[in-house]
């Protein structure tokens, strides 16, 4: 299990293989230490998101079908219900990391909310130019086809995820350094993670690929219960047809829902592993350019 003092005083550089590999040791050798100390707040997080899973699976029947009964404001505190739960699983796993208070990782955790508001907004603001200037370039605006908007969206998309791959160094660093504070630490962070854009890129989507794989086997039966009651929505609302499904099919969801938040509790501390072994590197990464900037300065002296 990583000390707090190991987590402040020792740094380490490592290949994207090997922020894989620690990562996963971490998690496997300490499976039973991590679940002692953090099966309370692990418990009540995957409840938490089961119930929440299931209560929007409800009422999303039919969301992808024409006939949707739209039911904004249910949808609106469920959406963010699931962010808050987000936010407190973020904060369960850095503390097995940093090995700090859980009440501290809470309040850290949530302060990121609205730095990841504001860079959101000011992303959808690019995309808003992009379709004013579209639209100002066009002969016929008010006639626009939806799909060429799409295209622009679709277009912006990658521009987004560039853009938001270094993110994820900075929120890492504000939870490690308990010292720091997210608006000083925010623009100069972001630079030095845009340096190493590939190697977070590379290491996040292993990390991301080895999520998903076991995701995909280890909750496969949640899996396909969301697929059988999505194919039941899809005949309510596209044909009227009853539901078809048994009383208990809710209960049932709920606990294979349980299971799959479960797993993913654990997976999400291994990725927050991945991620500080990633803010070690490129952290490593940025001394050493200091240090041979600083060479090179007092070499010319």
């Amino acid at each position: 299990m990583m000390e707090k003092e190991e987590t402040e005083n020792v740094l380490k550089r490592r290949s994207y293989r090997s922020c894989i590999s620690s990562a996963y040791h971490d998690v496997k050798d300490n499976l039973w230490t991590i679940t002692k100390k953090n099966w309370r707040i692990f418990l009540f997080i995957a409840v938490l998101q089961a119930a929440i899973s299931t209560w929007n699976a409800s009422l999303s029947l039919g969301i992808n079908y024409e006939g949707f009964d739209m039911k904004p404001i249910p949808l609106t505190v469920c959406g963010l219900l699931a962010v808050a739960s987000d936010l407190l699983l973020m904060a369960a796993a850095f503390r097995i990391v940093n090995g700090r208070a859980l009440a501290w990782n809470i309040r850290r955790a949530f302060s990121t909310l609205p730095a990841t508001i504001l860079f959101t907004l000011a992303c959808g603001i690019v995309l808003l130019i992009a379709f004013v200037a579209y639209a100002m370039s066009s002969k016929t605006p008010e006639n626009i086809p939806v799909w060429h908007l799409a295209i622009i969206a679709l277009a912006w998309l990658p521009l987004y995820l560039i853009l938001s791959v270094p993110v994820t160094f900075v929120y890492t660093r504000y939870m490690i350094e308990p010292e720091t504070k997210l608006r000083k630490i925010f623009i100069h962070a972001y630079g030095n993670a845009f340096r190493s854009w590939g190697f977070i890129v590379v290491t996040g989507f292993l990390a991301l690929l080895c999520y998903i794989l076991t995701n995909m086997v280890l909750c496969l039966p949640d899996h396909v219960l969301t697929i059988v009651y999505n194919r039941a929505a899809y005949g309510t609302t596209a044909y009227g047809d009853p539901m078809g499904l048994p009383g208990y099919f809710g209960v049932l969801k709920f606990f294979t829902s349980l299971l799959n938040h479960g797993i993913g509790i654990y997976l999400s501390v291994f990725t927050t592993y991945v991620f500080y072994y990633i803010y070690q590197t490129v952290s490593i990464k940025t001394s050493d350019r200091k240090a041979r900037r600083n060479r090179k300065e007092d070499c010319r002296q």
